[in-house]
């Protein structure tokens, strides 16, 4: 039991209980050291679990006035009220219509009576009741409603052996009394009280100050001993959902490597969001099961000479050495709005803007929607990670370190890259990361071909890649549903570790 094993909140209690040297309640406790009740009633757990101090519980009663007794304190007992009344009547009365000239209730009025007859102070006799002696009846009662009435609430041991019986014949009495119970606790003084005084009264510091750390007086202190493996609270303050964690990670991670993020509208017309990429008109991918269209007129107009190239792309090649979709372009068809399927329409639009700049470095991160139905894999709205290099000297190689910094800053270290077909992208290439020794494919990247830059006035080489955030996350948090990703599910948003995107896997 050395003076290191309590804790300051410890220490105080047992300096009042020792002080003391009996029992004290809680409160008596907390105007003794100046601590809260909480703070009192954790002390004293925890010298209770080291068995330091033993808990004496009990159960205390108190009596405080009803509504009848309060009544009864201003206008007397009710037998006192019908003997004065007999008393000025000259000793006697008609028991007809008694209790309404009293102001009584009739059944207030039968339990006097039999009290008065009892104990012979009246008598009733040919519809006349007839008074023997005179009171007052039960001067006691009336000394112990008084009694009560000043301390508002009297505890029931601390009745005289007088008061017992004034106590009984009011709690016969319904509305006069109420009895509360309540548990008390006093906190015996240690055992060892002595042993304990001398430790008590030596300074435990819990804290250094800077002048302790830098005079190096700390070493002559009394140290308290911390228990860093105690259990603690569970806290819950308010922290940025997982997916916009690491929306914020994707964004720092590509503006490290030198990008610059690009925004847009989740609002579209088509021409930038197919047709500019070379989507021809027909293609399966812009029909309503993939697409959500929105009943609006259009809001912009494609600038003209963009407008023509891409038409002329899609017609017979443009002069790109392609020979195009063979069809008659629909400026109407390219007119429609939509919920942007992919982010590559900002980054078409911003290949337009800086046509006049050899060399960009561009990134976005944002919502999508597709026409799907939702389950374990699928989601109507969900974000892609999309960006772009603009370079004379851009190739395949340099792309794929780009992607692989990318990962690499996620807490991926296994990355590698399959060839695969992409329909605005050649050549193009499959993204896969490597978890629990399993090769998972993450999202598709390239080198968009000369039908989706030449139109915008663009003569580098353009790299590209698009990768889906909630994809990412799965496979980072392991999780097998995307749908758990927005599920309103508090204790898992709880638990989830805030470092867990920069640890490598």
């Amino acid at each position: 039991m050395g003076d290191r094993a309590f804790h300051p909140l410890e220490r105080k209690v047992l300096r009042a209980l020792v002080g003391a040297g009996r029992p004290l309640g809680v409160e008596e406790l907390s105007s003794a050291t100046g601590l809260s009740p909480d703070q009192v009633r954790r002390a004293v757990e925890w010298l209770r679990s080291k068995g330091v101090v033993r808990v004496d519980t009990g159960v205390r009663r108190a009596v405080s006035l009803g509504k009848n007794g309060a009544d009864a304190l201003e206008r007397g007992l009710p037998e006192d009220r019908l003997l004065s009344a007999l008393r000025s009547s000259g000793g006697e009365a008609d028991l007809a219509g008694l209790a309404d000239r009293l102001g009584m209730d009739p059944r207030e009025l039968n339990a006097a009576l039999g009290r008065l007859a009892r104990e012979g102070f009246v008598r009733a006799s040919g519809g006349r009741l007839l008074m023997l002696r005179d009171g007052p009846y039960s001067p006691s009662s009336m000394d112990l409603l008084r009694r009560i009435a000043g301390a508002g609430e009297l505890p029931l041991d601390s009745l005289g052996p007088g008061e017992l019986g004034a106590l009984e014949d009011l709690m016969r009495r319904p509305g006069f009394l109420e009895v509360r119970e309540s548990r008390s606790a006093s906190v015996l003084p240690p055992e060892d009280a002595e042993g304990l005084a001398s430790i008590l009264q030596e300074e435990v510091v819990t804290r250094l100050s800077p002048e302790d750390l830098s005079t190096g007086r700390w070493r002559s202190l009394r140290l308290a001993r911390l228990d860093v493996e105690a259990p603690v609270p569970a806290l819950h303050p308010g922290r940025r959902h997982v997916v916009t964690e690491y929306i914020r990670r994707v964004r720092e991670i590509f503006t490290s490597m030198g990008f610059r993020e690009i925004t847009g509208g989740i609002l579209q017309i088509s021409f930038w969001n197919f047709d500019a990429l070379y989507t021809p008109q027909d293609h399966p991918a812009r029909e309503l099961q993939d697409t959500f269209y929105v009943d609006v007129d259009p809001f912009e107009e494609p600038p003209p000479d963009v407008e023509s190239a891409v038409r002329a792309v899609h017609e017979n090649g443009g002069g790109t050495g392609s020979t195009g979709w063979g069809y008659e372009w629909s400026p109407r068809e390219a007119r429609r709005v939509v919920l942007r399927t992919h982010t590559t329409a900002l980054t078409v639009r911003a290949l337009m803007d800086t046509r006049d700049q050899p060399v960009a470095k561009l990134f976005s991160v944002g919502s999508v929607f597709r026409n799907e139905r939702v389950d374990a894999r699928h989601l109507v709205e969900f974000h892609q990670v999309e960006g772009i290099v603009k370079s004379p000297d851009a190739n395949i190689r340099r792309l794929m370190g780009y992607i692989s910094e990318f990962y690499s800053g996620l807490g991926f270290r296994d990355v590698k890259f399959w060839p695969t077909y992409f329909p605005y992208t050649e050549p193009s290439l499959q993204v896969m990361v490597k978890v629990g020794g399993i090769w998972l494919e993450m999202g598709g990247m390239g080198i968009f071909r000369p039908e989706v830059t030449a139109p915008l006035g663009v003569d580098e080489p353009v790299l590209a890649w698009g990768l889906g955030l909630e994809r990412l996350i799965m496979v980072r948090m392991g999780m097998a549903d995307a749908r758990e990703l927005y599920a309103d599910n508090l204790s898992w948003l709880r638990g989830i570790p805030a470092c867990r995107s920069s640890t490598s896997i």
